[in-house]
């Protein structure tokens, strides 16, 4: 039997959860209304990355490779302020959320309190290593600027949006920044034409962005509450830990990507690089879309019918892939061409590498669904094995090959590395399937 928690008892907080009524995230939701769904966040984060597109496009042609370069190596520095700040929390919080609607409230304000504080810390260690580390003090204005979205971005009230099935929000959120942030940026180079206005712009949109959303969640979400007890907090950290952890790893395979061309090579192969992985991106943001829409059900089946999560991944592994394939499929062709085209004549010296990152899109695609599953399985610890030797091996695969094969030696590697991460994660999940039809999986109710 698994352990239910019905309102009025003692929850894990260790208090009484009364019995009133939250949001209606508990139900079950048909497949139409899942893909009606991903369909408005896909067309709303289309647009935002239309404007975020522009901006790119505008700041390669005006500051050049080099700039592009050092504009995008500082940002990939940034990331891991950002990852290291917490907002790993989001995923766990939207699973206990999922499981306990009433304590939404308590969730959220504790959310928060921890993001800021959290993202206090990787600020001052990230900014503090780039100021005394030679490669990356070069860059560090644009490494300082960036990183403040470590605190925009802890106020946003995203990730409740997704919990509630309000993720049409979370898609006119998206847009409203990066419209922001694109006619701010069109605004500042007119004025002072340095590569500074990218990232001030960009927090600003942001920013103005999460004060939309906060003031939507105080009038909305009327089941806002007190954060839980300093103790509590700790302990919905421990459980959500091996997910920062995971994600954090995740930062480093991916986002390494431009810190070692950066690095190694120069910031005009920095920039050409840059223009590739922006439309890798595209893609892993599409399918991470995808997922923030399909993950409370996957939460649902694995809770209620493990034996069918599966057959319900592999479905919705195959619609993503064939919705995406003329995109993926035309880019690979045009690659070259799609680069010059964009940025500029010098940039299609990128096409090679947009291939190969192209093509790790399908393992991305994959490894996320199942990845999600151990999540919703909490076997967040477990997914720590393949994504912690996933994330050696894209280092060590891009440096090893860096010196030979230049940028498309880095691309390889994260073809490489993603490869490797597919294959142990499959293997994972399959041991614990096999375990939940042998018996019951136990899935906690609530924050712990």
């Amino acid at each position: 039997m698994r352990q239910t928690e019905e309102p009025g008892s003692v929850s894990r907080l260790g208090v009484s959860a009364p019995p009133v009524d939250g949001p209606d995230i508990a139900r079950e939701e048909s497949s139409v209304s899942l893909m009606r769904r991903a369909a408005f966040l896909a067309v709303a984060d289309a647009a935002a990355k239309a404007c975020a597109f522009v901006a790119a496009i505008v700041a390669a042609r005006f500051f050049g490779e080099s700039g592009f370069g050092a504009l995008n190596f500082a940002q990939a520095v940034a990331t891991f302020v950002l990852v290291a700040g917490g907002s790993w929390l989001d995923t766990y919080a939207v699973k206990a959320a999922t499981q306990a609607p009433e304590r939404l409230g308590a969730i959220a304000t504790t959310v928060v309190r921890l993001r800021l504080a959290l993202g206090s810390g990787a600020f001052v260690a990230v900014t503090t290593i780039a100021w005394f580390f030679a490669p990356l003090h070069a860059v560090f204005p644009l490494i300082l600027v960036y990183s403040l979205s470590v605190f925009t971005q802890a106020l946003s009230l995203q990730w409740i949006t997704q919990a509630v099935r309000k993720t049409h929000l979370m898609g006119i959120a998206f847009f409203t920044a990066q419209a922001i942030y694109l006619s701010l940026f069109l605004v500042l180079l007119q004025l002072t034409g340095g590569t500074w206005t990218v990232p001030v712009a960009l927090v600003i949109g942001e920013l103005i962005a999460a004060i939309g959303l906060w003031r939507w969640g105080r009038r909305s979400v009327t089941w806002f509450a007190e954060p839980v007890a300093y103790r509590d907090a700790l302990a919905f950290l421990r459980r959500a830990a091996p997910v920062g952890v995971a994600n954090l790893l995740r930062g480093v395979a991916l986002g390494s990507d431009l810190v070692i061309v950066g690095m190694l090579l120069t910031l005009t192969d920095a920039g050409a690089y840059a223009a590739a992985f922006k439309i890798y991106l595209l893609g892993v943001t599409a399918i991470s879309l995808y997922m923030i829409v399909s993950f409370p059900k996957i939460v649902r089946v694995a809770g209620a019918q493990p034996s069918d999560l599966s057959r319900q991944l592999m479905l919705s592994t195959v619609i993503l892939l064939v919705v995406g394939s003329p995109a993926l499929i035309g880019g690979t062709v045009f690659a070259s061409d799609l680069l010059g085209w964009l940025f500029g004549s010098h940039f299609a010296a990128g096409g090679a590498s947009l291939r190969i990152l192209l093509a790790t899109l399908v393992l991305y695609a994959v490894t996320s669904h199942l990845r999600n599953a151990l999540l919703a399985f909490e076997k967040q610890r477990i997914d720590l094995l393949p994504v912690g030797v996933s994330a050696v091996v894209h280092v060590m695969v891009k440096v090893g090959l860096v010196a030979r094969f230049g940028m498309e030696g880095v691309a390889l590697g994260t073809l490489i590395g993603e490869a490797t991460l597919l294959v142990l994660t499959m293997w994972i999940y399959r041991r614990v399937v096999r375990a939940a039809r042998d018996a019951p999986v136990l899935i906690p109710v609530g924050m712990p």
